[in-house]
């Protein structure tokens, strides 16, 4: 890491997201323009960002909630202003989201990953997953609209007013498919302690669709469901 820019790209993504806050998912996707000048990712898995080097310093860029100032500027040579800026970006976006979320995260992201289920039968349909998808947000979602995409069975939906969701089932393997959109760059498909593979029968849905709801209701700083209260 000599000169005046990164050598590298991997050079920059080291300093955006060093290994620690990354295993924390306090910097989560970052990835790193070819010319090492740029670099984006996800801030607690809530907020996207872009960071931009120039020959002053370092711009950061927040996809911030309403009322957080979406911009960091810090002067100087980029080996000191990469991590100073996104320091800040950091805290200030660690700010902005409820202690409960913030909490939620930490919890998630220390667990080990959960191990997949395997009980049978399998879900095959985009009619069963609806069932199931109603099972655990009716009340709280938009009627799911059919994604047209090369023969997926796709939906999407807004849960809580806020969270734009699509799920149903990759074809033609038949995958469970569930993912929440932060931004037109930006998405999650698994979360902290999910398996890497979480399967397709009901009970494995059943858990992906309600981590997704821990993730919704804590970002709001709501309770748990009375219902979720008692299982581990």
């Amino acid at each position: 890491m000599s000169g005046t820019w990164p050598d590298h790209p991997g050079d920059l993504s080291r300093l955006v997201g060093p290994p620690e806050v990354v295993a924390a998912n306090v910097v989560s996707y970052v990835g790193a323009t070819g010319d090492a000048r740029s670099a984006s990712g996800v801030l607690y898995l809530a907020v996207p960002f872009e960071l931009r080097l120039d020959e002053q310093g370092v711009d950061v860029a927040l996809d911030a909630p309403a009322g957080v100032p979406d911009r960091v500027r810090v002067e100087g040579g980029w080996r000191g202003a990469v991590p100073e800026a996104v320091a800040v970006a950091r805290n200030r976006v660690r700010d902005a989201l409820p202690d409960r979320y913030v909490q939620w995260l930490a919890v998630r992201s220390a667990m080990p990953r959960d191990e997949p289920l395997r009980e049978a039968p399998e879900v095959t349909t985009l009619d069963d997953v609806l069932v199931l998808l109603r099972e655990r947000f009716e009340g709280v979602m938009s009627e799911p609209v059919p994604v047209p995409d090369d023969g997926e069975d796709m939906v999407r939906t807004v849960l809580y007013d806020t969270f734009v969701v699509t799920t149903g089932l990759e074809r033609p393997r038949g995958n469970f498919v569930r993912g929440l959109r932060l931004s037109s760059r930006f998405g999650l498909g698994g979360l902290p302690g999910e398996p890497m593979w979480g399967g397709r029968t009901p009970g494995s849905i059943r858990r992906a669709y309600r981590v997704l709801d821990e993730y919704c209701r804590t970002r709001l700083d709501l309770p748990p469901r009375a219902d979720d209260e008692e299982i581990p």
